[in-house]
């Protein structure tokens, strides 16, 4: 009788083995994920959004805005910011500023080749 016992007892055993691993699982992938998902619900909403209490359900996103930072300058940090354009000419905006950049950038680079 107890060979039995023993042989129902083992897919039980399995059973909730398995149970505790696919919970521990999810609940890392949530503990990396949940955090990267504020930080990115945060990085693209307006600065009125990030601030407000009680935060919408379905977050808003503030694409129509870029902020581009530079060097400190007399102790301040300089930034431009682009506001008001619709999101298929701050696309544009935005890969001509890459662009314009990556210019300065090998310029400077010769020079201090030089």
């Amino acid at each position: 009788m107890s060979a039995v016992t023993s042989e129902v007892a083992a897919p039980d055993a399995r059973r909730a083995g398995r149970f505790v691993y696919v919970s521990a699982v999810v609940l890392l992938c949530a503990w990396v994920l949940v955090p990267i998902y504020f930080l990115l619900i945060n990085t693209l909403s307006s600065p009125d959004t990030v601030n407000s209490f009680p935060k919408p359900f379905i977050p808003e996103f503030d694409l129509g805005s870029l902020q581009f930072f530079a060097n400190q300058q007399d102790g301040k940090q300089r930034s431009w910011l682009v506001q008001g354009l619709p999101w298929d000419q701050c696309r544009q905006f935005a890969r001509a500023s890459v662009a314009a950049y990556q210019k300065w950038h090998d310029t400077q680079c010769e020079q201090l080749a030089e």
